[in-house]
């Protein structure tokens, strides 16, 4: 919805910067800018949590970490590993 609100607004504007003035032309810019503002923290990449942790040489601290994840939280929870 938000999307195709956006891309209602581009349109009317390519159609309006062709006959304006410089000073309408920024003026639909700012619009443009000021929404994309306003809707773009509303629009998560991916709805949950993510579980991050850094490991070196720890392989049995791992499993007993991965092994809560999976069994204290939900599936949408994902979990994020970086081995140094």
């Amino acid at each position: 919805m938000v999307n195709q609100r956006i891309n209602q607004l581009q349109r009317d504007a390519r159609k309006l910067l062709g006959r304006t003035h410089l000073h309408s032309r920024r003026a639909v810019a700012s619009r443009l800018v000021n929404l994309q503002r306003r809707t773009a923290w509303k629009q998560s990449e991916r709805p949950g949590v993510t579980v991050a942790t850094v490991t070196w040489n720890s392989l049995p601290y791992l499993k007993v970490l991965v092994e809560a994840v999976r069994k204290f939280s939900d599936p949408t929870v994902e979990l994020l590993v970086i081995d140094n």
